[in-house]
């Protein structure tokens, strides 16, 4: 039998949204705010996008595929 999770969070940030998008799309941006996370992606739509990194000593990597991407404009 298959469960499913579902979590949700929100939150303002009272800064430009081109900085807020740069934050979510660039690896050195990301390194910074998510614990060392390592974002490996060149973007492009059905190609892979790998979060690589440690948490309390125990490596993790998580896998996925872009299903879309429109850089902000």
């Amino acid at each position: 039998m298959q469960n499913e999770f579902v979590t949700r969070y929100e939150t303002t940030i009272d800064t430009p949204i081109e900085k807020v998008w740069d934050a979510l799309i660039n690896p050195t941006a990301l390194k910074q705010y998510l614990f060392g996370t390592e974002l490996l992606t060149d973007w492009q739509v059905g190609k892979p996008i790998v979060f690589r990194g440690s948490w309390e000593n125990t490596p993790y990597e998580d896998k996925g595929i872009v299903l879309s991407f429109a850089p902000f404009a």
